[in-house]
């Protein structure tokens, strides 16, 4: 999500600077807090987390968010987090129309995260109480997170999916290997992520579109990397398994490529 937004706020900003000067404005505040080169050659160097927190604590961009965390790393990077996504939230406010339901369509890579920490935890048959804290809320978020920490399989936690869109994405994986059966159930809900973004700027002026279209098309070439390593390294998928899961809407790598690619021997 971060490199999405990089190119819908950042320097290649929307054509229409005019329409987006408050945005603009508002980023380039932002901007102004995040740490510089220096500081991550300083936190490269030192040896213990609390060390890396006290330089934190001393900036500007971060002392108010971690000023009262401890050494607990699991709450610094909850903390972190939440800092983030509340901040992508607060921008949502400067886009109307078409460009707010695409900036909100990229809130979908939160949940889904959250939706693949619980198939996890199911699968690897761990207690899904640790999720408690790990879980990732957004205001778009449509997921009654409360009732699906309290179901007890991976078939319940599915079917407390049901009045969601992500129920068909997953309840025909149920059948399939538990081996493999993350695998598919990762990509459905990838797969599913890329086509939401790529409707949802079918209706952005036509040169937004085209800037966006090789953002979220380098995305999907990443993800294709991604996803075909994987499946020869950790699945034994068979190449016409990878080719078919594959996304063809990267921006560098085509049909051909991505054939080329799943029809390796290794």
């Amino acid at each position: 999500m971060n490199s999405l937004a990089s190119t819908l706020i950042g320097d290649k900003a929307m054509g229409d600077i005019r329409r987006f000067a408050t945005l603009h404005t508002k980023i380039k505040a932002m901007e102004a807090l995040l740490l510089d080169k220096e500081v991550y050659k300083t936190l490269i160097e030192v040896e213990e987390p609390q060390e890396i927190l006290g330089i934190l604590k001393a900036t500007e961009g971060y002392v108010d968010v971690i000023e009262d965390v401890g050494l607990d790393l699991d709450k610094v990077e909850r903390v972190l987090q939440k800092d983030l996504i509340e901040k992508y939230e607060r921008l949502s406010y400067y886009f109307s129309d078409a460009y707010r339901k695409f900036y909100k369509t990229m809130f979908l890579r939160f949940e889904i995260e959250t939706i693949k920490l619980f198939l996890r935890t199911f699968l690897r048959n761990e207690d899904v109480a640790i999720l408690s804290e790990h879980v990732i809320y957004t205001k778009y978020s449509q997921l009654d997170f409360q009732v699906l920490s309290r179901v007890d399989s991976l078939e319940s936690f599915i079917e407390g999916l049901k009045d969601t869109k992500y129920y068909h994405l997953l309840r025909y994986y149920l059948e399939e290997p538990s081996s493999k059966m993350m695998f598919y159930m990762e990509m459905n809900l990838d797969h599913y992520y890329f086509i939401s973004l790529y409707k949802a700027i079918s209706n952005l002026s036509k040169e937004d579109r085209l800037l966006l279209e090789e953002s979220i098309g380098k995305n999907v070439d990443l993800q294709n990397l991604q996803w075909i390593y994987r499946g020869l390294k950790y699945y034994n998928l068979s190449s016409e398994e990878l080719l078919n899961y594959a996304l063809d809407l990267g921006y560098h790598l085509k049909y051909k490529d991505l054939k080329n690619l799943c029809y390796t021997r290794d």
